[in-house]
């Protein structure tokens, strides 16, 4: 059996279109909560472009994903995509419909210019089948 490990040696950032309170996600995750900051999605551009700034004046290979509308949660693709050293990817399942658009056509297109899919578990959706984690 190969074993394999997670690639640290590239960074993938999600850009926020749209990040706050998601009333759908809340229902299963411990971090989502209705204290949010108005300006939240302010926030999230500026540690964004500030994490950008940062990465290139440190000679860190990144590669930028775009957050599609109406997806709160876009900026976490460790919820529904893992990458590893091989450079293969696993595609996981997601329980909120909302959350599932974060696999846009767009961003797996991009992956694959880098990466080749290994295991494609979001076909378990219609079973009702759900892999992504949330950290907690």
């Amino acid at each position: 059996m190969i074993e394999l490990y997670q690639s640290a040696n590239k960074l993938i950032l999600v850009k926020p279109k749209t990040f706050g309170f998601d009333e759908k996600s809340a229902e299963t995750n411990f971090f989502q909560n209705h204290n949010s900051s108005k300006n939240l999605l302010n926030l999230a551009t500026k540690e964004h472009l500030a994490l950008k700034k940062v990465l290139i004046e440190n000679n860190i290979d990144f590669q930028v994903l775009e957050s599609p509308k109406n997806c709160p949660d876009g900026i976490f693709p460790n919820n529904w995509i893992i990458t590893y050293a091989d450079k293969t990817y696993d595609l996981f399942s997601m329980l909120n419909p909302n959350r599932r658009l974060e696999r846009s056509k767009e961003n797996i297109d991009i992956l694959q210019k880098i990466y080749s899919l290994k295991y494609d578990y979001s076909k378990y959706e219609t079973q009702n089948k759900f892999l992504e984690g949330t950290g907690h």
